[in-house]
């Protein structure tokens, strides 16, 4: 036994995409970093690493970075977790996940309210783990 799902009529007009919603936390600016896809590679390793060298000091009770990415800069995101697991030699874990987003599609008219359309985007997530030879 099959179940089909009905598809959607298409509504035109413009597509305004939104990011996912995010929860902020002060300890989250110490211990997460967001990767997008105009994020500089080089940058994000100096970053990640300065990070992981200040963990200590500031989250004692920490031992590892979050850095996530999704959609367009999951290359990105994993091309960093090898850099660190194979040159830096650190642990990383990798999880995978999708989010779900919300467009908002603008069909111009005045008249017309805006309809919000349900998306979901890949997403990974990766925990950087401080090294033992530090």
């Amino acid at each position: 036994m099959t179940t089909r799902i009905k598809k959607q009529p298409k509504v035109e007009g413009k597509i305004i995409k939104h990011a996912p919603s995010k929860q902020f936390k002060y300890t989250d600016s110490e211990t997460i970093l967001n990767i997008q896809s105009k994020t500089p590679f080089i940058s994000a390793v100096k970053r990640i690493t300065k990070l992981l060298k200040d963990l200590p000091k500031r989250q004692p009770k920490y031992t590892y970075i979050i850095v996530k990415g999704s959609g367009r800069a999951l290359e990105r995101t994993l091309s960093i977790g090898i850099h660190f697991r194979d040159v830096e030699r650190n642990k990383v874990e990798i999880f995978t996940k999708t989010l779900e987003v919300l467009d908002e599609i603008d069909a111009g008219d005045e008249d017309e309210d805006t309809v919000l359309k349900k998306r979901k985007v890949p997403s990974v997530e990766l925990h950087i783990y401080r090294s033992v030879y530090d």
